[in-house]
């Protein structure tokens, strides 16, 4: 459990500027009383986390529409960064512009490119508009706002309209209702939570057939549910790959059994994390 009086002191890295998705998680799993450090990238964010400058990081791993964000498994493993929760939000969007504008007007529409793929059914209806990308979505509604660009929206979440003094056009336009994004929260340091029924890791097969096959089923057996499994390749040797695997338990020992099983395996084995699963915050639709 987190203090009080360490919370009003917390530092805590995001990719991304106010009122944006990271922001939203941060104070989902922290709270309002922190400290939040906007950062123009992952790489950024982290980077500020294993340079002891915060002392956490939140960064996107997973969209149930996008789907997984690969390079973020690869940067925690090369700054060496722990799992310490997870927390996932729905992805609400809505189009964004300048007070007084309407939607006939609007001929540029600005925002992350994951966002605009979120929205392709609402855009395919406006089939004039020219989309744009932009870093995140809250950086574009500012934008939009900071140049005054006439004729152009942005989509972001309904918080950015007031945030930088916008007006929300239309709301609710992604295409999926159950639409999520899972952020991990980062530390520095290797600190299990209590109530933990999840894991990550990271590890290195034997280059032979049937290495992985061997290794799902021995997990299998230890009662685990693999939720799940990536590959990237290593850098430097083209014929090897580094797994990346989440899995969680209901009962005890489940996740010593799984461990021992990934130590036999593996050429090379790291835990990224023990953690408490993250609960889906849902909202009602308006």
């Amino acid at each position: 459990m987190i203090s009080t009086q360490t919370l009003r002191s917390m530092k805590v890295a995001i990719q991304g500027s106010p009122a944006s998705f990271h922001e939203t998680a941060a104070h989902r799993y922290f709270g309002k009383r922190i400290e939040l450090v906007y950062c123009k990238s992952f790489r950024e964010s982290c980077g500020m986390l294993a340079g002891n400058q915060v002392d956490y990081a939140v960064m996107a791993i997973e969209n149930t529409i996008a789907g997984a964000i690969l390079p973020n498994y690869g940067l925690l493993h090369e700054l060496g960064l722990h799992i310490f929760g997870e927390t996932q939000i729905p992805v609400r969007l809505s189009l964004l512009a300048l007070p007084g504008s309407s939607l006939h007007e609007i001929e540029f529409v600005l925002s992350h490119p994951v966002a605009l793929r979120q929205c392709t059914r609402y855009l395919a209806g406006l089939p004039h508009l020219v989309l744009q990308e932009g870093p995140d979505t809250a950086s574009c509604a500012r934008t939009v706002a900071g140049k005054k660009l006439a004729f152009t929206a942005a989509i972001a979440t309904a918080e950015a309209a007031p945030q930088y003094g916008l007006d929300i056009l239309a709301t609710r336009i992604e295409d999926h209702a159950e639409n999520f994004t899972r952020f991990w929260i980062l530390s520095k340091g290797r600190n299990p939570a209590p109530d933990a029924d999840k894991a990550s890791a990271c590890f290195l097969l034997p280059h032979r057939g049937g290495s992985l096959a061997d290794l799902l089923s021995e997990l299998a057996a230890t009662g685990v549910n693999i939720q799940r499994i990536q590959s990237l390749p290593v850098a430097g040797d083209a014929s090897q790959y580094r797994f990346f695997i989440d899995f969680s338990w209901s009962e005890s020992g489940c996740y010593e059994n799984a461990l021992a099983a990934l130590y036999r395996h593996s050429a090379q084995m790291r835990v990224l994390g023990k953690y408490k699963s993250g609960e889906i915050l849902k909202t009602t639709k308006t």
